[in-house]
């Protein structure tokens, strides 16, 4: 029942059987349900199974699973975990049934428009197999990207080593990869009795035969000087538009360009496509240099940065707070006002016109001088902090404006330099250590690259159509302005073809920047705010020079390394960041979960809003989103963005006292705890994954998460709301599944009142008494003491 005229009578079977061999590493293979739509891309071939979806699933995972040559990274929709059983009869038996199919399986749940944009990438260059099944449940497709079942990273990092200039990277490079494939089902009918290790010098020999070199560049074109380091990025910067030589990929091979102003656009966020060979961000993960990641036993590769374990005052602190500050406050209009004062008829834009000039004449340059912090007081605010329960402080140390807010040895465009003229991650180091604080920084700059091309456009309509703005400017145009010997170039980044590969120098000057950072201020915690290690070799080796240097600095590791979009195979080697977000369980390692209580940067129309919060996150939720983050084995960080005076406002301050209230109250149930055996109860649940943090306010004081104690004597049931006098946690019913044992005594976090208390087989029945704190508005903790 396949698609193809000339295998009508073909069943599905046969037919996943004849395509599998054909299959490797970047193809695909979905079992869809029934509504899933026909392509009509040729890469596509779909299968009309008839059969049942999780059979056909099991039987597509058993011969995946007894195949040597592909392994999968399987991915779900998110909104399955959402489809209630009344619209979807039967979805609660399907996701139960999933999970146990799924099981030791690589598994990651994504929205479901992020796995489509992913296929259809992949299916641009590679084949995708969809079988459909009779399935007719939405979100209930499972999606299978194939990896390479006989070749690991490891071992071609072991391969580099000994032949730096002939790897196996062309076995990764699409065509050359599927012809390894069929080569080596063609040997398996010589020869039935062939090992994995004779198999992988098979492909050795084949890699070698049509080897490229190790930076990914085809060998024909014209591409010898890519990832290489001709210059620094100051050189670059300097280098007249029209001479930059840039390089892109284009039909799997890495070419030269040019900048043709005629057909440019300004890029977004940055999609860099994955090259020849192994590569992040578009850039190779073999560095043009040696050495990079400093004295110790941490390598440059994932394989080497799984030694780490998370320090015990990370895992103790539970709560910290985060100042996001750049010169983008200045104007008090929110988050990446930098990138959006540059799009034409976009709010910013005009509140830019309106308020300071055309950004020809009037750019982000200019607002830098603008970001004065003069009446910033970093003892007054971190003791503020400090009080309100925080135990890590975090500052901002650039974003993707690329202006570095501490005495940067290598980005002229700083805070020691302009605008404050102090150093401001000093300043906020020095006072939150002084206070016993933990510190840590912040990130942004790798996405400078993409983020910021919108300073070079110009505008299409008006009277200053085609009128560039002030990104175009060099050095040169500084003289006898304030800005005299400056290189805006440095600030916005060199203007570039939409498809062009970050410049060697540019990594090597991210590298440098950030080595500087550490090396200066000695971070607790360094957070890049990106998926995985950025850019290649320059984030992977700074990642493993933090490690080294902080082991070296402590004499025993004290790190904390932040990144997103972490697979559940490398979540050991740092600590995966939630941006927004929540989990949906307990995780097995240490993580973090950050929000803003407004937008990243200061908005003042939040402040504006109604009551005594305005339109900040209110304290409530603030609390919920802790606590639910506590009792799944997190960290919760919470931005308070500051005015560009250096202060905070007083409905900032507000949300701040009524957590230190809180925390003061139940804060035994918070910190130095670790996750109990599940991690709460309840009608209610939140979602899982990054941006799904507002699903916190759905809890409600019927909903309880549960902490223990590190001696596991003492649980914290926290009531996720003010809670009735008559209460019932079920997890602690003598006859639950959680099998807690036998309760000793039962008491309130914070009270001295007596508690009457009953465990009986079906729950744990507790009579609260009156006169509880009236911080336990927001929650009450029951502490449950176990024999």
């Amino acid at each position: 029942m396949s698609t193809n005229p000339d295998r009508e009578s073909e069943s599905w079977e046969s037919s996943f059987k004849r395509l599998l061999p054909l299959y490797g590493h970047r193809n695909w293979i979905v079992v869809a349900d029934s509504a899933y739509p026909a392509q009509s891309n040729p890469g596509i071939e779909t299968v009309f199974t008839g059969g049942d979806h999780t059979e056909v699933l099991k039987k597509v995972l058993d011969a995946i699973g007894a195949s040597i040559h592909v392994r999968t990274n399987v991915y779900l929709d998110a909104e399955l975990k959402q489809v209630a059983e009344e619209d979807a009869p039967g979805v609660s038996a399907l996701r139960k049934e999933m999970i146990q199919q799924l099981a030791g399986n690589n598994t990651h749940e994504l929205a479901h428009e992020e796995i489509i944009a992913r296929l259809d990438r992949a299916g641009k260059l590679f084949r995708i197999l969809i079988l459909k099944a009779t399935l007719a449940i939405p979100y209930s497709s499972v999606f299978l990207e194939l990896d390479c079942g006989y070749w690991s990273e490891e071992a071609e990092e072991r391969l580099r080593r000994v032949q730096p200039d002939k790897t196996a990277a062309a076995l990764y490079s699409g065509e050359s990869r599927r012809g390894c494939t069929a080569r080596y089902y063609e040997a398996k009918k010589d020869r039935q009795t062939m090992q994995r290790r004779e198999f992988c010098k098979l492909i050795a020999a084949a890699a070698a035969a049509g080897a490229i070199p190790a930076n990914g560049q085809s060998a024909a074109g014209p591409t010898a000087g890519f990832n290489k380091l001709h210059q620094t990025y100051e050189e670059f910067c300097a280098t007249p538009e029209s001479e930059r030589t840039f390089y892109s990929l284009v039909d799997g091979k890495i070419v030269e360009k040019k900048l043709n102003t005629a057909d440019w656009s300004a890029t977004a966020w940055g999609e860099a496509p994955e090259l020849p060979g192994r590569s992040w961000d578009g850039v190779p993960m073999q560095a043009p240099v040696e050495g990079q990641n400093g004295d110790g036993p941490y390598q440059a590769n994932w394989e080497s940065l799984l030694q780490y374990e998370a320090p015990e005052w990370y895992r103790d602190a539970k709560f910290g707070i985060w100042a996001h500050w750049s010169p983008q406050c200045v104007p008090e209009f929110g988050d990446w006002y930098a990138r959006n004062m540059y799009e034409e008829g976009s709010p910013d834009y005009n509140f830019q016109n309106s308020h300071y000039g055309h950004p020809s004449e009037f750019g982000y340059k200019d607002l830098c001088a603008q970001w004065t912090l003069l009446n910033w007081e970093p003892e007054a605010l971190i003791e503020r902090y400090r009080s309100a329960g925080a135990r890590l402080f975090i500052a901002l140390a650039n974003h993707h404006d690329g202006f570095d807010a501490w005495g940067s040895k290598h980005q002229p465009w700083n805070s020691v330099n302009h605008g404050p003229h102090r150093d401001v991650v000093g300043e906020w180091a020095a006072a939150a250590r002084r206070q016993g604080m933990r510190f840590g920084v912040t990130v942004h700059q790798a996405r400078n690259w993409w983020w910021f091309q919108t300073a070079h456009g110009v505008d299409k309509s008006g009277r200053f159509t085609g009128v560039g703005y002030d990104g175009r400017m060099t050095r040169a145009e500084g003289k006898g302005q304030w800005w005299d010997g400056l290189d805006p170039q440095m600030l916005y980044g060199p203007k570039h073809p939409k498809d062009a590969l970050p410049d060697a120098s540019y990594v090597k000057n991210f590298y440098d920047r950030t080595r500087d950072l550490i090396d200066q201020h000695n971070p607790d915690l360094l957070y890049f705010d990106n998926a995985l290690l950025p850019l290649g070799w320059g984030g992977m080796n700074v990642g493993a020079y933090f490690y080294n240097h902080n082991l070296k600095t402590h004499g025993k590791m004290e790190a904390v390394l932040n990144v997103k979009n972490v697979p559940d195979k490398l979540a050991k080697a740092v600590v995966a960041d939630y941006e927004r977000g929540l989990t949906s369980g307990i995780m097995p390692y240490a993580w973090q979960s950050e929000t803003c209580i407004g937008e990243w940067h200061y908005r003042r129309s939040l402040f504006e809003g109604p009551g005594a919060f305005g339109s900040y996150l209110p304290p409530r939720d603030a609390i919920h989103w802790l606590v639910d983050t506590v009792s799944k084995n997190g960290t919760f960080i919470l931005n308070i963005p500051g005015k560009p005076d250096g202060t905070i406002d007083s409905k900032e301050a507000a949300v701040l006292d009524e957590i230190a209230e809180w925390l003061k109250v139940n804060g035994e149930a918070i910190f130095d705890t670790r996750p109990w055996t599940v991690y709460g109860e309840g009608p209610n649940s939140v979602t899982g994954g990054p941006f799904q943090g507002a699903s916190i306010s759905a809890m409600g004081s019927k909903d309880i998460r549960f902490t223990r104690n590190k001696a596991n004597n003492v649980v914290y049931a926290i009531f996720m709301g003010w809670p009735e006098r008559k209460a019932q946690i079920t997890s602690f019913g003598l006859s639950s599944k959680a099998n807690p044992g036998k309760v000793q005594n039962v008491t309130v976090v914070g009270s001295d009142a007596k508690v009457t208390w009953t465990q009986e087989a079906d729950a744990l029945h507790v009579q609260l008494p009156f006169g509880l704190p009236i911080a336990n508005s927001y929650g009450a903790a029951v502490k449950i003491a176990l024999s």
